[in-house]
């Protein structure tokens, strides 16, 4: 069994080749069978993103993800089938820091850990961010932003939290009479939400790509004109219109 700590950040070694073809840096997750099944890597300097199916690795040591050979790594845009699958898969790190809630309403902590079998993929179990961990066969849903357990009963008092630290109160503090301060009022803009690798990949495939057929929405509009040549604003601009499955198909 791995954590998933254990394998990110590994390269994958072709044993045929003998040679490295790409950094773990995340997981691909089958909700309803609850396994893992494909590893996402990139390259060294961080582009060239993919996948490494669960089946084709041959072990995972504390040095290397090792598969027979790098033939077994495929392009994230290889085909159309990988393609919509990426697009509406759940992420390992969708899945680290999901919110958990039992089957009858409690909150539960947090998402710390994914442990899986290397060989299967499957699942074996989650831990939670107070260290308890619970059997997959206890898992009732995988969802993007939340875990569902079946667990019936009430939580113990103490499954939410670590051991209390004792604090020790500082001395108070001489205080000081400060001048008036004007205050400035310093808008800040909203911090865009984290890329997964999933996106990350598809805006560097797309950028700079020419849209080689109208690209329509399910109104039956061109939201996308044949000849447009694809920025981040074209990217968002699909995202928003629910397209980006069709821009993804249609460039050169």
């Amino acid at each position: 069994m791995k954590q998933t700590k254990q394998v990110l950040g590994l390269p994958v070694m072709g044993m045929k080749e003998g040679v490295t073809q790409g950094i773990a840096v995340d997981f691909v997750v089958d909700s309803e069978a609850k396994k893992v099944r494909y590893v996402i890597l990139k390259n060294e300097i961080g582009y060239g993103f993919r996948v490494l199916a669960v089946e084709d690795i041959a072990g995972i040591g504390t040095d290397y993800i090792m598969t027979s050979s790098v033939a077994n790594v495929k392009k994230l845009f290889d085909s159309p089938e990988l393609l919509q699958e990426m697009e509406s898969a759940l992420y390992g790190s969708d899945l680290l820091g999901a919110k958990v809630l039992s089957v009858v309403g409690y909150v539960l902590p947090n998402v710390k850990e994914l442990v899986f079998d290397e060989k299967t993929g499957e699942i074996d179990s989650l831990v939670l961010a107070n260290g308890k961990d619970y059997l997959s066969s206890v898992i009732a849903t995988l969802a993007r932003d939340v875990v569902f357990l079946d667990i019936m009963e009430q939580p113990d008092p103490d499954f939410y939290f670590e051991p209390e630290v004792e604090v020790v109160e500082a001395p108070k503090a001489v205080e000081v009479v400060a001048e008036p301060v004007v205050e400035q009022k310093i808008e800040v803009a909203p911090a865009k939400p984290e890329l997964s690798a999933y996106a990350m990949a598809q805006r560097e495939f797309l950028l700079g790509h020419t849209v080689v057929l109208d690209i329509i929405d399910k109104h039956g509009k061109v939201v996308i004109a044949q000849g447009t040549v694809v920025t981040d604003e074209v990217i968002e601009y699909a995202e928003k219109m629910d397209v980006s499955a069709d821009l993804a198909l249609n460039v050169d």
